[in-house]
């Protein structure tokens, strides 16, 4: 396992413990707008949760890059002089989904895989307006 990860969960671990002493003290409440989990604290315990919860996601992404790097440095020499004609270059195609609001935005390496996902970011748009005007 990754160091990062197990800090990771650690320190998230710690946030929560923290949020829930202030939910007992009655320094914090939970919410729900839409789909979207809120917090409102006061008190030094919900800033330490905060604090924990923040640096456990940061912790998080670090691993991410870690794992990548490690994998994409790492060479078979033995296959290189044994096969000089191989090439090294691997290509990677990616494509991801954000919505700010109710835009989606699409990034992407590939344009036929950042169309599908456009198409894709489009019709959970038009599900989510019909699930909104329903209601």
């Amino acid at each position: 396992m990754n160091k990062y990860y197990l800090l990771s969960s650690v320190f998230f671990s710690f946030g929560i413990v923290f949020f829930i002493i202030a939910f007992i003290n009655n320094d914090v409440e939970f919410g729900f707008f839409l789909f979207f989990p809120f917090i409102i604290g006061s008190g030094i315990n919900s800033f330490f949760g905060l604090i924990f919860v923040f640096i456990s996601i940061i912790l998080l992404f670090f691993g991410f890059v870690n794992i990548s790097t490690v994998k994409s440095n790492f060479v078979d020499y033995e296959t290189i002089n044994n096969n000089p004609k191989k090439s090294l270059k691997k290509s990677t195609k990616f494509a991801g989904l954000i919505f700010i609001g109710p835009i989606p935005i699409v990034i992407g390496s590939n344009w036929k895989i950042s169309l599908i996902i456009m198409v894709l970011g489009v019709l959970i748009l038009v599900i989510l307006i019909m699930l909104f005007m329903i209601s």
